[in-house]
């Protein structure tokens, strides 16, 4: 997942001030990221899809700026408005298909962001 422009390093988590964080910027490309949530006491499933883009860490762990496939304001309005948790899982890839599979296999409510 790293970007080969960039050396991959190791660092002390900034909050825990614990080893081991992995230290570099996500390679560019096409993506799809995914949470399984319990925002506000119920199950359901997140999901976006956009690029990774070329871009320095901006800060220590491993990171990356996305750019949505739909708009960001609408994006950053559906996850104040969900209470989405942060931390998400990423593969790189368009998934959506299948997830919205699984969605609908689990019966979890599906919000794509």
């Amino acid at each position: 997942m790293r970007n080969p422009a960039s050396p991959a390093g190791a660092a002390v988590h900034s909050n825990r001030r614990q080893p081991l964080l992995f230290q570099f910027p996500l390679k560019p490309g096409p993506a799809t990221w995914l949470r399984m949530s319990q925002a506000r006491g119920r199950h359901q499933m997140f999901m976006g899809c956009g690029d990774i883009l070329d871009r320095p860490l901006a800060f220590a762990g491993t990171a990356g700026v996305m750019r949505f496939s739909r708009d960001a304001g609408a994006v950053l309005d559906d996850v104040i408005a969900s209470g989405l948790e942060h931390h998400i899982a990423l593969a790189y890839g368009d998934h959506r298909e299948t997830l919205r599979g699984a969605a609908g296999a689990f019966g979890l409510p599906l919000l794509e962001l």
